[in-house]
């Protein structure tokens, strides 16, 4: 079996646009990503991945993080290293440890749910 899940970036940035913290986390985090090497796209292209590797079409599912509004901050914080060695602009998020908080705080205010990522899934069986 050979399994993939990956979030799906543009849905998730478009549903921050209108929450200027949301807004700016996310985009850090996915530059922080396109950055380093990692795709920001590659969740719907997993289809395609797994036939250009020889493999049957997978089955596919999406799924929404509902109840892990945590992810983005604590995500965030892990990548704390990479985004300082790319001089990238953090000091507009305040003190990563209390990002949850008024991130939370910020929606709230907006009267909106905490936006959150779909995850785009894919398996296969291998044949043979």
């Amino acid at each position: 079996m050979l399994a993939f899940q990956e979030p799906v970036w543009v849905p998730f940035l478009r549903s921050c646009a209108g929450l200027p913290l949301w807004r700016a986390a996310a985009a850090l985090m996915a530059d922080t990503f396109e950055r380093t090497g990692a795709s920001t796209r590659i969740g719907p292209e997993l289809t395609a991945v797994f036939m250009n590797a020889g493999l049957p079409e997978p089955a596919i599912q999406t799924d929404i993080l509902s109840g892990a509004e945590r992810w983005m901050p604590d995500v965030l914080i892990s990548l704390l290293p990479q985004i300082k060695a790319l001089d990238l602009p953090l000091a507009r998020l305040g003190d990563p440890h209390t990002l949850y908080q008024r991130l939370m705080a910020e929606a709230a205010a907006h009267q909106v749910p905490a936006p959150l990522p779909g995850l785009f899934g894919a398996w296969v069986r291998k044949p043979g």
